[in-house]
C-alpha cells in the first residue's frame, strides 16, 4: 500500500495488519489513529463503564483458564505501510526534520502481550490488559521506539449502581489530527473514577472525573512536542438507556487544561454543556453529539475567549434490505499545531451509500468542508481553508472465514494561503480474518478491556 500527498507537506495513513499465528497470517485493518476519511466519530451515549455482559462474555471466552482468573493472548503486526511526503514546509520546522521527511519509507508496528479478567466476587471484574508493541521504520530509525497500551479497572455492577475505576497508558502510532495529516507516536495517559445509578426506569445519573495527559512521543518536537498537555475533566449528567432504541445523554463538563505557557501559551478553562443520543430504528437510525463549549483563558495564556458549539450528525435511511444511504455533518474544534495559531474550527458536509451484493459490500462517500485557523494574537481567523473529499471501500467475503477489501480516498485542500493549499491521498487493502479469529482464539486488539 503506497500513500501520497502533495505538495510535499502532510502525509495520509498508512494500514493495519494483525499476525494472527505461529505460520504467519496476515491481517490488514484501518490504522487505529485520532482522525479517519470519510466518517464521523463514534457517537454513544453511553459512559466508560463497560457492560457486565461484555466483560463476563470475555471472562468465559479467554484461552487459558486458571480458575477466576482468565488470560486472553493477543500478538499482532499492526500499522504496516509506505508513507510518502512528510514534509511539513511552512511551520518553522528545521531544515533537517523537513528533508528527512521528504522521502518514502516502510513502517509496521509488531506487538504480543495479554489480557487478564479476574472476578472478585459475583458483581465485581478486576481487568488488566499489558500489550507492548514495537514501531519500527526502515529509513528513520530515529523514529522507531517502543509503544504499546497497558491498563487496569475494576468494575462493579449491582442492580441500581454501576461503578468504575481505572488507569491506562496507551502509546500508538497515528493521526495528531485532522489538521496535518502526518503520523507520529501518540501517548494519552489517564485516571478515571465513574459512578452511574438508576433512579427509574432506564434513567440513570452519572458523574465522573478524570485526570489525563497528552504526549507526542515522536520525532517532531518543535511542533507536536509544544502542544503536549494535562488536562482535568469533571463530569455530570443524566442519561436514558431505552431498551426500544433510544439512548440519550445530558450533562455539563468543566475542564482544566495545562500547556506548557513558554512553549505554546494556551492554558484555559472550560465550561460545556453537552447532549448525546442514538435512536435506531426500522427504516431511519440518527446518531448526534452537541457540545456548546467556552474556553477562557488563563493567566499567562493567549488562547483568548472560545465560544462554540461542536459535534457531528449522522442520519442513516434504510433504503432497502441490501442498500443504506447516510449524510453527515461535523464541526471539531482542536488546538493548531501552525505556532502562530492558537485553534482552528472544521466543518464537514457530506453523504454516502453503502450496498450489499451477496458477498460483496460497496461504499462510497463524498464530502466539502472549509478550516478556519484562529490566529495567536489577533484572536481572529489567520487562514481559511476549504476541501472536497471523496472516499470508497469494495470488500469481498471469502466464505466467512475472511474478508478481502480494497479502499481508497482523496481530500483536496485550497488555501488562502499558498502554502496550505495540497493534496492527500490514500490506498489500502484489507483483509479480516472471521471465523479463523476465533479458531485460533487470540483476543481482538481493538476492545480497550
Amino acid at each position: 500500500m503506497l500513500v501520497r500527498s502533495s505538495p510535499a507537506r502532510f502525509t495520509s495513513s498508512p494500514w493495519a495488519a494483525a499476525c494472527c499465528s505461529a505460520l504467519l497470517i496476515l491481517v490488514a485493518l484501518p490504522i487505529d489513529a485520532q482522525y479517519s476519511v470519510g466518517a464521523p466519530s463514534t457517537i454513544s451515549a453511553r459512559g466508560e463503564i463497560p457492560e457486565r455482559e461484555d466483560l463476563e462474555d470475555q471472562w468465559e471466552e479467554a484461552r487459558w483458564n486458571l480458575g477466576a482468573l482468565r488470560v486472553q493472548p493477543w500478538i499482532g503486526i499492526d500499522q504496516v505501510g509506505f508513507v510518502t511526503d512528510q514534509d511539513l514546509e511552512g511551520l518553522e520546522v528545521p531544515d533537517d526534520a523537513a528533508e528527512e521527511r521528504e522521502t518514502t519509507d516502510f513502517t509496521a508496528t509488531v506487538g504480543a502481550g495479554v489480557r487478564g479478567y479476574a472476578r472478585l466476587g459475583r458483581d465485581v471484574m478486576l481487568a488488566a490488559h499489558v500489550l507492548p508493541e514495537y514501531v519500527w521504520w526502515r529509513e528513520a530509525d530515529e523514529r522507531s521506539g517502543l509503544a504499546g497500551r497497558y491498563g487496569a479497572g475494576l468494575f462493579g455492577h449491582w442492580n441500581r449502581l454501576h461503578a468504575g475505576l481505572s488507569h491506562r497508558l496507551e502509546e500508538r502510532q497515528g493521526f495528531y489530527n485532522s489538521e496535518v495529516l502526518v503520523l507520529t507516536r501518540l501517548r494519552e495517559q489517564a485516571s478515571r473514577g465513574e459512578v452511574e445509578i438508576e433512579v427509574f426506569r432506564d434513567l440513570w445519573l452519572f458523574g465522573a472525573v478524570e485526570e489525563r495527559s497528552f504526549e507526542e512521543t515522536g520525532d517532531v518536537e518543535e511542533i507536536f512536542r509544544a502542544l503536549d498537555r494535562d488536562e482535568s475533566v469533571l463530569e455530570a449528567g443524566v442519561r436514558l438507556l431505552s431498551r426500544r432504541g433510544l439512548s440519550l445523554a445530558v450533562g455539563v463538563r468543566e475542564q482544566e487544561t495545562e500547556f506548557d505557557d513558554t512553549a505554546r501559551p494556551l492554558s484555559n478553562d472550560e465550561s460545556a454543556l453537552f447532549l448525546t443520543g442514538t435512536l435506531e430504528g426500522q427504516r431511519v437510525d440518527l446518531a448526534f453529539h452537541l457540545t456548546a463549549r467556552e474556553l477562557e483563558a488563563t493567566s499567562g495564556s493567549l488562547l483568548g475567549t472560545i465560544d462554540e458549539t461542536t459535534g457531528s450528525l449522522q442520519v442513516t435511511f434504510h433504503a432497502r434490505e441490501r442498500a443504506d444511504l447516510f449524510v453527515l455533518a461535523d464541526r471539531t474544534l482542536d488546538y493548531s499545531i501552525d505556532p502562530l495559531a492558537s485553534t482552528f474550527l472544521e466543518d464537514r458536509f457530506g453523504a454516502g451509500v453503502s450496498a450489499r451484493f451477496g458477498r460483496t459490500r460497496l461504499q462510497l462517500f463524498a464530502a466539502q468542508g472549509e478550516v478556519e485557523v484562529t490566529g495567536l494574537t489577533t484572536g481572529g481567523v489567520a487562514r481559511d481553508d476549504e476541501f472536497t473529499e471523496v472516499a470508497a471501500d469494495f470488500q469481498v467475503e471469502l466464505r466467512r472465514l475472511a474478508t478481502v477489501g480494497v479502499n481508497a480516498s482523496w481530500r483536496d485542500y485550497e488555501s488562502e494561503d499558498s502554502r496550505f493549499t495540497r493534496d492527500v491521498a490514500r490506498v489500502g487493502l484489507t483483509i479480516r480474518l472471521g471465523e479463523i479469529l476465533d479458531r485460533l482464539r487470540l483476543g481482538e486488539s481493538s476492545s480497550r478491556w
